[in-house]
């Protein structure tokens, strides 16, 4: 599976970390039924091309243009989606959305081993308060850091109070909104991120539609744009017919 150097991978330890330093980690995959981890036994640079793809909702993803990914089982034609295989004259096209359904992250509960005293949790938690009932600018951009990740779920609760209370988090940058979906999906929070107006736009805001328990949901795939990174092939200890990149399952065959 080639992906982007640093596009993020979740961890069986929780953590999310970039697709580079996956060696020796386990990594999730879709069974069908359930998420199950594989082992990488190496990471190897690639000299293939990346693309950046994002889905309505705004999750990230960034990995070669010809990548399939799962779409629905249950239909055959639209089971298998890849974007060299989409007219994109017509993707606009009301009722055609199907062609770009694919399969992301559900509910996953998996949380770190990182616990940090109260005191902290309150400076961390006042990063997300202060940018809140501001107006929109370049200036008010809440990021999220990979490394809450590591958290506890009471760690990770402490410091997303705001978040549960009000049930919205604005002025988020493209991948702290992605990274939140990651702890809301381990939170059992059914999130929306949609923009109804230009999804493309990556807008930052996300909020909580209600809890969340199934494995996997489904949501529109868009195509982004070429990007000038680097990127790595990740080699499992054993072949499994997917793997969780990002938020989206890849398929590997």
């Amino acid at each position: 599976m080639v992906v982007a150097s640093d596009q993020l991978i979740l961890t069986a330890t929780g953590e999310l970390t970039q697709a580079s330093d996956t060696k020796d980690c386990s990594i999730f995959w879709w069974t069908g039924k359930e998420f199950s981890t594989v082992k990488v036994k190496e990471v190897k640079k690639s000299n293939k091309k990346v693309h950046s793809f994002t889905s309505a909702q705004g999750r990230l993803i960034s990995c070669p243009y010809d990548t399939s990914f799962m779409g629905r089982p249950h239909n055959p034609k639209y089971s298998i989606i890849n974007y060299n295989n989409i007219d994109l004259d017509t993707i606009s096209t009301p009722g055609v959305f199907i062609q770009t359904l694919v399969a992301v992250l559900g509910h996953l509960n998996v949380f770190g081993k990182l616990e940090y005293d109260d005191n902290t949790l309150g400076l961390l938690r006042s990063s997300f308060d202060k940018f809140q009932d501001k107006r929109p600018n370049q200036y008010t951009k809440v990021s999220v850091a990979s490394s809450f990740s590591k958290l506890t779920k009471r760690s990770l609760k402490k410091i997303l109070s705001t978040f549960l209370k009000y049930k919205i988090m604005k002025h988020l940058t493209p991948r702290s909104k992605d990274i939140l979906f990651f702890l809301s999906s381990r939170l059992g929070l059914r999130v929306n991120g949609h923009s109804v107006h230009s999804p493309l736009e990556q807008p930052g805001t996300l909020k909580i539609k209600g809890p969340l328990s199934e494995g996997i949901r489904y949501e529109s795939l868009r195509y982004f744009g070429k990007l000038d990174v680097d990127s790595v092939e990740i080699i499992p200890t054993k072949p499994t017919s997917n793997l969780l990149i990002g938020s989206f399952i890849c398929l590997t065959n």
